[in-house]
């Protein structure tokens, strides 16, 4: 048993699959193939089920999925503890998370710890909070960042980051405030229904008595840059992130509308699965990350 032959089992209990397995190590999945042989003929049992459509772990595969993440990271710890003694952290990280936080927030973060870790790589996923959590379950992602808590008992929370939903329209537009009886009577723009900012706007809405088909939906947007751009110059409104139009704010091409009652705020989380043991640059960016709150 060897560290090349526990990498190619571990990656391919993260992609379920030999061939995104080979080209995630820069094997040829024949070599792949050769690993897991040569493991499952040394421990003396099946430790994946093959299927034509996918890959899983025998009970066997599960309980060497745990010490084979325990030995890399061991392996991890060593190269990282003298890349830090010389000064020369690298390694990649796969973060997914929402929009608000992939365009708004994260971009500083990574910017920031970059620069003191020049070599460090990141790869960026774009998710719902249910697709974050479904890769942090089965570890393809290192981190996430989340609107929505799963009820699952096994991913750990840290609040990065507060936001507010607003109502808001071009600068020059006469609107000063408006009674929650008036979103009935203003052009709305919305975003899709995966957004979770319409999701909290919704459940807000609903519970002052007004339901989805009393607005007056001009257009379903699902980029918040394009929804901005659209109601600049116009007389449309919109129901945004305040991060999201806070250069607008500042730029004075919009302006934020008071509803009278409506006050809607949520929470970002930076969320990882605590069943799995953090690699030494794991570590080290959940650090960084929460010293930034």
């Amino acid at each position: 048993m060897n560290f090349k032959e526990l990498q190619s089992f571990v990656a391919i209990s993260k992609y379920k699959n030999f061939s995104k397995a080979a080209k995630a190590l820069y094997l040829t999945q024949p070599t792949i193939s050769h690993h897991i042989q040569t493991l499952e003929d040394e421990l003396k049992t099946t430790i994946l089920i093959r299927t034509s459509k996918s890959v899983s772990l025998t009970k066997a595969g599960q309980l060497l999925l745990i010490h084979a993440q325990k030995i890399l990271n061991e392996k991890e710890q060593i190269h990282f503890m003298f890349d830090h003694y010389n000064g020369d952290i690298s390694g990649e990280l796969e973060i997914a998370t929402s929009t608000i936080p992939s365009q708004f927030y994260l971009p500083q973060i990574i910017k920031a710890f970059s620069e003191l870790h020049p070599k460090m790589k990141f790869k960026i996923e774009k998710l719902d909070s249910a697709g974050v959590h479904d890769k942090l379950e089965l570890s393809t992602i290192d981190f996430g960042i989340v609107g929505a808590k799963s009820p699952h008992d096994f991913f750990s929370y840290e609040k990065i980051l507060t936001d507010d939903i607003v109502l808001c329209c071009d600068y020059n537009n006469e609107t000063e405030s408006l009674k929650m009886s008036d979103l009935k009577n203003i052009s709305l723009i919305m975003r899709e229904d995966g957004s979770g900012t319409k999701k909290m706007l919704l459940k807000a809405l609903e519970s002052n008595g007004i339901e989805k088909n009393h607005l007056n939906v001009f257009a379903t947007i699902d980029d918040i840059n394009t929804v901005k751009a659209c109601i600049i110059g116009s007389n449309k409104f919109a129901f945004a992130s305040r991060i999201a139009i806070q250069d607008n704010l500042n730029n004075k091409s919009l302006k934020i509308i008071p509803i009278e009652d409506l006050e809607i705020s949520r929470d970002f989380y930076f969320v990882y699965n605590k069943k799995h043991t953090l690699t030494p640059l794991s570590r080290t960016f959940k650090e960084y990350i929460l010293s930034k709150d």
